[in-house]
């Protein structure tokens, strides 16, 4: 899909990747550059970046959604119900007919980032409540839309090195390399376990890339010989 010449057909849906890995492994550069390389590709599909033609529709089933489950002990906190409600979003938005003219579409903050941060933060939520059931339905669609997960890692000192230096803020941003490896440790674990739940419903193959090393620009061509090879078509 990603692959070369043809102009994709608008009867056929884009081949979706998400990029996952912990803070400072640089996802966002990474997917920055993909987007800039291939017009076919749409990159920046994040989690805090939809359009709000993806948002409004979802307001009223959503509404009603938050307003039966509030009645139950544990429901979300302001925060949590907000990553739920662009999640659902982000399912709708991907799946719209706007982005078939798209070979590739390469979410950043996606399904695995969203759900692994629920079971992270809010697992007295998200997993001992009513609103397991939510998990379970969000599971097992995003098991039947994500075609490949590109997981993403890096050594320790080089994650910290990395949030240290960029300008914008971070939880962990004045924490010890302890602190730090504790924090990206926590967030492998939790994507560990997203990746086991979408396996157990027929979820999308890993690819493990590391980017301690290579420049940006040799990422980019390995991500997107990923996507080409994992197109098929």
């Amino acid at each position: 899909m990603v692959g070369a010449v043809t102009t994709p057909s608008p009867t056929r849906a884009p081949l979706v990747a998400e990029l996952v890995g912990p803070a400072g492994v640089g996802k966002t550069t990474l997917s920055e550059v993909i987007g800039a390389r291939r017009g076919d590709v749409r990159t920046g599909i994040g989690l805090w970046r939809l359009p709000w033609a993806a948002l409004l529709p979802r307001l009223p089933r959503l509404a009603t959604t938050f307003g039966a489950l509030s009645w139950h002990a544990r429901s979300p906190r302001w925060w949590q119900s907000k990553e739920i409600f662009r999640l659902e979003a982000m399912g709708r938005f991907v799946g719209s007919t706007s982005l078939r003219r798209y070979r590739a579409l390469v979410l950043d903050e996606g399904p695995v980032f969203t759900l692994s941060r629920l079971h992270l933060f809010a697992p007295d939520v998200v997993l001992r409540t009513s609103w397991s059931r939510w998990l379970d339905a969000a599971i097992e669609a995003w098991a039947r839309a994500l075609d490949i997960v590109i997981l993403l890692d890096a050594p320790d000192p080089v994650l910290a090195r990395r949030i240290r230096r960029r300008s914008k803020p971070h939880l962990v941003k004045n924490g010890t390399d302890h602190d730090m490896a504790v924090f990206a440790a926590s967030y492998r674990a939790a994507f560990a376990h997203v990746l086991r739940a979408l396996a157990a419903h027929g979820g999308p193959p890993v690819v493990r890339i590391t980017t301690a090393d290579e420049p940006v620009e040799q990422l980019a061509e390995q991500v997107l010989a990923v996507l080409e090879k994992a197109d098929g078509r």
